[in-house]
């Protein structure tokens, strides 16, 4: 899609420029310095510029050209910050959900989760404390994991597999067959979710916008704040290698204690999490109950002296 839309892009750019035309790197010299004046993306620019090298090079490599055009220069990648939430964060999207909702938000917290694997989750794949990834939905589409380490089982807490229960329940009395799903029983568009759902509810969290990666990145954070062992990080996230050559290559098979042990740890983490921050909503109330008591006997006692 980005190409396409690159490529409609440059040709309406050079509408009147014919490739075999000798003047051409002045054009795209021209077309880089507007873009960037112009303020356009930096990687989009980059992506532009792409597609009319291929282009280029498709032309040189059956003659109809016979010069490599020179590659002009290109704006640098703007930095990226990566999103992630807080175990505050966390802990106030989750008191502020309820049912369906909070179910999901703290599957995909313990879990770490990609969207399109919450998507592909099944009702079968929840066995006991056992959760397994066996699939993912993209554009509606159920396909294969993004990799083989992907293909995955996770341990889950106790407090997380009574919320699963009770949202497995509420689907099969509608006759879904996914965990979560749209009115009609398709898989739930995870994109649409975030924009109406979980972006409105981080707005009125005041939390900044961010997607379900950053429940990912959160959920990464935790158990190394945790202490969880690098393999067991690895083999829940799906990641394929840990980056330590001697734990890829001789690690051995999953072992599902540590596995346990770090859902329960998260699960710990998030609860003690939600609790304090249900504790200070309630401290809130009895401070704000107290207030109104104190003006209604000062009134009183004002019109008493009266």
């Amino acid at each position: 899609m980005a190409t396409r839309m690159a490529l409609k892009m440059d040709q309406n750019y050079f509408t009147r420029v014919s490739l075999g035309f000798a003047g051409i790197a002045e054009y795209i010299l021209r077309y880089i310095a507007a873009s960037m004046k112009d303020g356009l993306d930096p990687k989009t620019i980059r992506n532009h510029w792409g597609t009319v090298s291929l282009i280029w090079n498709a032309a040189l490599a059956q003659k109809y050209v016979d010069a490599v055009v020179p590659k002009p220069k290109l704006p640098r990648r703007a930095e990226v910050k990566r999103k992630f939430f807080t175990l505050a964060d966390v802990a106030n999207i989750i008191s502020a959900s309820q049912g369906e909702s909070l179910t999901f938000y703290w599957l995909v917290a313990e879990t770490g989760l990609r969207s399109g694997e919450l998507a592909g989750l099944k009702l079968t794949d929840i066995d006991g404390e056992r959760l397994t990834v066996n699939q993912s939905v993209w554009g509606g589409k159920e396909q294969s994991p993004k990799t083989n380490s992907a293909i995955r089982t996770l341990a889950l807490s106790p407090q997380l597999v009574t919320l699963l229960w009770e949202q497995i329940a509420r689907q099969t009395t509608k006759k879904h067959g996914f965990l979560f799903s749209s009115k009609s029983g398709t898989p739930r568009d995870m994109n649409v979710f975030r924009k109406r759902k979980m972006g409105k509810s981080l707005k009125s969290l005041e939390i900044p916008q961010a997607g379900f990666h950053a429940f990912r990145h959160f959920n990464v954070a935790l158990m190394d704040a945790l202490r969880v062992p690098l393999k067991t990080i690895q083999e829940r996230i799906g990641h394929a290698l840990t980056g330590s050559f001697t734990l890829d290559v001789y690690g051995g098979k999953p072992d599902w204690e540590p596995n346990r042990e770090a859902a329960r740890l998260i699960a710990n983490e998030i609860e003690r999490a939600v609790s304090e921050v249900a504790a200070k909503a309630k401290a809130a109330v009895v401070g704000s109950l107290s207030a109104i008591g104190e003006e209604i006997d000062s009134i009183s006692s004002c019109k008493s002296l009266n």
